[in-house]
């Protein structure tokens, strides 16, 4: 993982839209069981170059991973309308305890692995992790087939929170 400014990860972001390439993101706070360092992380997998760029800092990115999450997944992952759709059983139980977290303003931290992510455990699925940070507790919810309904339930929840910890 090479580390670069923000500046370079929304160019590669945009380079990758452009040309059609295989690629994802993930936002890891201090806390995510996934980040060796004590700041925020924006990394960066463009998977068709085998490239994975990462940007620290004191606070979150948000406005940037609100921007490629709607390139990655599309306008309506963040348009809150999805809410009438049904997730999947494995969704249901995260949206369950992200929905009393969000009541109570306590922190929670998600992710959506891509099948070829290199945080994936299972390989050639899609997974969505959720860490609950109160009850030290990981929640996992695997799939054949991109969980859209449940991502487009947990993405609005997530923007909701009063912080991202």
């Amino acid at each position: 993982m090479k580390e670069v400014p923000i500046k370079e990860i929304e160019d590669e972001v945009e380079d990758c839209v452009k040309n059609h390439k295989k690629w994802h993101f993930h936002i890891l706070t201090p806390a995510c069981k996934l980040n060796t360092q004590q700041k925020y992380a924006l990394v960066f997998e463009n998977t068709d170059d085998n490239e994975t760029l990462v940007s620290y800092s004191q606070e979150p990115k948000l406005l940037q991973d609100k921007e490629f999450a709607k390139k990655l997944h599309g306008d309506k992952v963040l348009d809150g309308k999805s809410e009438t759709s049904e997730p999947s059983s494995g969704g249901q139980k995260i949206l369950e305890r992200i929905k009393e977290l969000n009541s109570a303003g306590k922190p929670w931290h998600h992710h959506m692995f891509f099948p070829d992510c290199m945080f994936n455990e299972n390989k050639g699925k899609w997974t969505i992790i959720f860490e609950d940070f109160e009850r030290g507790l990981l929640l996992e919810a695997t799939s054949e087939e991109e969980p859209k309904q449940d991502l487009r339930h947990i993405e609005v929840l997530f923007y909701q929170q009063k912080k991202i910890k």
